[in-house]
């Protein structure tokens, strides 16, 4: 009971309101992203190093899609959105294409397979 009233107050003040409002900005968006863009809404493996990876590939995935899409905004490409501002899905075909492309170089060949001597 103590600690529950003491995270509340905290929660209450000022600075512990500016932290919580700052949080539904920096976290939450990532979950719904995964969720609502990715598809991703739970894990379908078992076990804590499988759990690790297949969460580690979706939130690569995701930094991926970022990347592609600052460098394509900061090389003048056209924006991922159409006139109208409803969003354009031809945008993220090409990010997708080059994600699994370099997720099967990475992940699922052997190494000796690239070294080339």
């Amino acid at each position: 009971e103590y600690f529950k009233h003491q995270a509340k107050a905290h929660l209450e003040s000022d600075y512990g309101k500016r932290i919580y409002a700052q949080r539904k900005i920096d976290v939450e968006t990532v979950f719904g992203r995964m969720k609502g863009v990715f598809g991703m809404r739970r894990v379908h493996v078992r076990g804590n190093q499988a759990v690790h990876n297949d969460i580690g590939l979706m939130l690569m995935s995701m930094n991926l899609t970022k990347l592609i899409l600052e460098l394509r905004r900061k090389g003048g490409h056209p924006s991922t959105s159409s006139e109208k501002g409803k969003k354009n899905n031809e945008g993220h075909l090409k990010p997708t294409v080059f994600i699994v492309l370099f997720l099967l170089r990475t992940g699922f060949f052997p190494a000796p397979l690239f070294l080339l001597k």
